[in-house]
């Protein structure tokens, strides 16, 4: 009997001592990913120079090593670039036969001599933090363009089928909607000029939509979609991501709540969004949305370090009435946004300074104090970008760009909140171009006087290329941004009682 109870008193104390075992674990586990967080967090509200190079890997077409990429992000002094996007299926390798097969000969080609394989993205990120251990990389995907009508795993490799696409595309009805299905994508669609401006999205069939458009509009909720979604941020952080930017990361939420506006009220305008976002059907598309940045968070973690996420914060455009109440409930949880100079500023080479307070006062209702980064937006007809590198000359590009550095580092010391104005070094696209208007390329020497650094003459039949550099000598805006990255890093002179 006494030995039974000794026994049971072992057994007990075990018990109890594997208890405090777990419990200790999980708090350890628990302090070491707040950690993990909060030192990624500071180190991102400590980003001085940021600088936007769309591929590190993309100058290889003007002659330009990936070597020579990272020295002019050391000459910098560059706490974080923006280096990766992934806007399309990527292949693997340069030797990638499935990628040849599915998607051609040409384009492997075209997208290996640019140097935009995963594995170019792997070497080139590895190399960045050889050389830059202490800055931020940045990668960056399009909400947008998932899934495309033809696409690729990049974790699995398994091919999306055009029918597979269009199950992940987003189906209004299949939500509770009256819109149908090909109207909402011939819609989403032609916003972006992918379709023909005469064609009616009320009359087009299912059938038309489907086989015409190359891109669809993705549906969160779906099973599919996550997973194809999750695997190119998981992509992009095993490559060794230290932040991910999603574009237009909130445009199905966003359409879910115009569709009841419309559906339920009759009205966008005046739209009482607090009954919106109280519709079960807007609650499912919004907490898929929440969900999935937790996602990316959490592999983050998993992997042993905490991964920045952010998206599209305040753009500074027409006040959207009620705002708070629905980005209270909207907001995933960033750890820092975007928005971008207008184009109006731009043009006019001038500030608005209104227009940025109102900007700073709404973010810090919606998102408290997390950083800003303010860059030139692209990719479409009169983007901020295409004003800039299009109207403006290089002298009023310089110009342009200091005025614009001293307004948001003055700004950010007195709002006492992160705002950094990202440089312009290299990749950001200047197009499209309306039918007739003046274009003016970068590197069109590669038809001519340097011709013999370049691996092509350009894109398009054209000499030179549509993205922006600093360093091209239709901009040459490399020495002013360099003069503007010395002045945030230089030491301030020390006051008397240092010298004591």
């Amino acid at each position: 009997m006494d030995k039974n109870k000794v026994l049971m008193a072992v057994v007990i104390l075990g018990a109890l001592l594997l208890f405090v075992f777990l419990i200790n674990l999980k708090f350890h586990e628990k302090i070491e990913k707040s950690d993990l967080k909060e030192n990624a967090s500071n180190k991102l509200r400590n980003v001085k120079v940021a600088v936007w190079y769309q591929y590190l890997t993309g100058g290889r077409l003007i002659g330009r090593s990936d070597k020579e990429a990272i020295e002019i992000l050391k000459d910098l002094n560059v706490d974080l670039v923006r280096g990766w996007w992934r806007w399309k299926p990527l292949p693997f390798s340069p030797n990638d036969k499935q990628f040849e097969k599915v998607f051609g000969k040409e384009n492997l080609e075209k997208l290996v001599l640019s140097g935009q394989t995963w594995q170019d993205y792997e070497n080139i990120v590895k190399f960045f933090k050889k050389e830059m251990p202490n800055s931020i990389f940045m990668a960056s995907f399009g909400l947008q363009f998932i899934p495309r009508a033809k696409d690729r795993d990049p974790i699995t490799g398994e091919l999306i089928t055009r029918d597979r696409a269009w199950e992940m595309a987003f189906d209004p009805q299949k939500h509770g909607f009256k819109m149908p299905k090909a109207e909402y994508q011939c819609i989403q669609a032609k916003k972006r000029h992918w379709v023909r401006k005469d064609i009616n999205c009320k009359e087009v069939s299912e059938d038309f939509v489907k086989n015409n458009l190359s891109v669809f509009w993705g549906d969160p909720t779906n099973k599919d979609w996550q997973k194809l979604a999750f695997h190119i941020a998981q992509k992009l952080i095993d490559g060794g991501a230290d932040a991910i930017w999603i574009d237009q990361y909130l445009n199905p939420s966003a359409s879910a709540i115009a569709l009841h506006c419309l559906e339920e009220q009759k009205t966008i305008e005046n739209c009482d969004f607090s009954k919106a976002l109280k519709d079960k059907r807007v609650k499912e598309i919004i907490n898929a949305q929440k969900e999935f940045i937790d996602k990316i968070h959490e592999y983050g973690l998993s992997k042993g370090k905490y991964v920045l996420v952010g998206s599209w914060g305040v753009l500074g455009k027409i006040e959207a009435p009620q705002q708070v109440v629905l980005i209270e409930n909207l907001i995933p949880n960033y750890d820092f946004v975007v928005t971008t100079v207008s184009k109006e500023e731009v043009y006019n080479k001038e500030i608005d300074t209104q227009r940025w307070q109102n900007i700073i006062k709404k973010h810090k209702e919606i998102f408290g104090k997390i950083p800003i980064f303010v860059w030139f937006d692209t990719g479409y007809y009169n983007s901020p970008m295409h004003i800039f590198s299009q109207y403006l000359n290089k002298t009023e590009q310089a110009e342009f760009l200091e005025k614009a550095d001293k307004f948001f580092v003055d700004l950010s010391e007195k709002e006492n909140v992160t705002i950094v104005f990202v440089y312009p070094v290299s990749g950001q696209m200047m197009g499209p171009w309306k039918e007739g208007e003046k274009k003016t390329l970068s590197f069109q020497c590669c038809c001519s006087t340097c011709k013999d650094k370049c691996l092509i003459s350009g894109e398009k039949g054209e000499c030179g290329f549509g993205s922006y550099d600093a360093l091209a000598p239709e901009f040459e805006t490399y020495e002013t941004i360099k003069e503007l990255t010395q002045r945030k890093k230089a030491k301030p002179e020390p006051v008397f009682s240092q010298w004591i």
